[in-house]
């Protein structure tokens, strides 16, 4: 008979990279992540399974070679206040232009007035 190896949810955690309680938790969701078996309140995973789960994992992914990017979508326009590129070259509305656009819109009077100018 062989001896079953069990591990406990911190050794699990530090197998795949020092991951959260809630990525195994997910994963159990999501996939076929073994569940645990609980000792008292503990709860324990079997390493006959986990080695199982990464098989399984691994022969779903695709080689490197195999792999094809998704083509990148359009370029988004460029808004109200210009684009990314132009901010970065400096060409950007002044900070008057870009408050009075905030302030124009349709809010209470004291909406857009911080806590000191309301005098609170």
């Amino acid at each position: 008979m062989q001896k079953q190896i069990f591990l406990t949810a911190a050794q699990v955690r530090e197998r795949y990279g020092r991951v959260s309680r809630m990525w195994i938790y997910r994963r159990m969701e999501d996939s076929a992540f073994p569940t645990p078996v609980r000792f008292a309140r503990l709860r324990y995973w079997r390493a006959s399974d986990l080695e199982a789960w990464d098989t399984a994992a691994l022969a779903k992914c695709v080689p490197a070679s195999e792999y094809r990017p998704t083509p990148r979508r359009a370029a988004r326009s460029p808004g109200r206040f210009g684009a990314p590129e132009d901010w970065k070259r400096g060409l950007v509305p002044a900070r008057e232009d870009i408050r009075a656009f905030v302030n124009s819109h349709n809010a209470p009077p004291n909406a857009r007035k911080s806590v000191r100018q309301r005098g609170v």
